[in-house]
């Protein structure tokens, strides 16, 4: 966490308020270098904000100028871009930070605009009316946070195909999530991201990912395991309960 980068946010003259405090959000996760890579799930999870109002103010701040791709992809799918702030300044630099709509791009500590990191004094503003006054007023409620149930409905919103991570086998992994759809399992973003990263294991140790995806799919498994070397059958107890086969009971 950077406290430059933070104290640097809550002095932007970023409106809606919505998008001050996705910048206050993002700058919070902010390393020395200013850089941060919070997923828009994670931002959803901190603001309170629903998905739609965070998509926008992120595109809101790279358009006003305080806000950069680096062109870099984290995450354990190597899928979550990697932001950089624009305009924070460093220790040894005298300066606040700098703002689209402040003429010579510099605000100093004297400033009369200059804002507290942690005001020492002001009203009394409960979560809940913070949060009401930072969300757009739009049709769509804002979302707060849950435990992310299981939807039995297929109607998870997982990442469209064509925005995977390029090492992955696009027709293949589409076979897999109608799998899992038939056998009314669908797979939630956070299951998929998981199921990714434990696919770009086996490819690492050789194995072909429409090869393991098949192996999963003749056999009715929910998640992804390699296929065993030839002469070694698999046996019949061991799996875990929870992997066991799931067949259909008309078939």
């Amino acid at each position: 966490m950077s406290i430059d980068a933070i104290r640097w946010a809550f002095q932007q003259p970023v409106k809606p308020a919505s998008a001050k405090f996705v910048l206050v959000t993002i700058a919070d996760r902010a390393g020395e270098d200013h850089c941060a890579y919070p997923s828009i799930r994670r931002i959803v999870f901190d603001t309170g904000l629903n998905r739609k109002t965070v998509l926008q103010a992120v595109q809101l701040l790279m358009k006003v100028g305080l806000l950069e791709r680096t062109g870099e992809m984290r995450g354990a799918t190597d899928s979550v871009p990697v932001y950089r702030l624009i305009g924070v300044p460093d220790r040894s630099n005298p300066e606040i930070g700098t703002g689209p709509e402040s003429g010579t791009g510099k605000q100093y500590r004297n400033s009369p605009e200059a804002v507290s990191l942690f005001p020492s004094s002001g009203p009394n503003i409960s979560a809940k009316q913070s949060q009401n006054r930072d969300t757009e007023p739009t049709k769509e409620p804002p979302r707060e946070p849950t435990n992310e149930p299981k939807r039995r409905n297929g109607t998870s919103s997982v990442v469209p195909i064509d925005q995977l991570p390029e090492w992955v086998d696009k027709e293949a992994w589409q076979d897999f999530r109608t799998h899992r759809k038939e056998v009314r399992k669908p797979l939630t973003p956070l299951a998929e991201q998981k199921a990714l990263a434990k696919l770009h294991g086996f490819v690492d140790d050789g194995f072909e990912q429409r090869e393991v995806i098949d192996h999963v799919i003749s056999n009715g498994w929910l998640g992804l395991f390699p296929p065993q070397p030839p002469g070694r059958p698999v046996k019949a107890d061991s799996r875990h309960p929870s992997d066991r086969m799931i067949r259909d009971p008309l078939a």
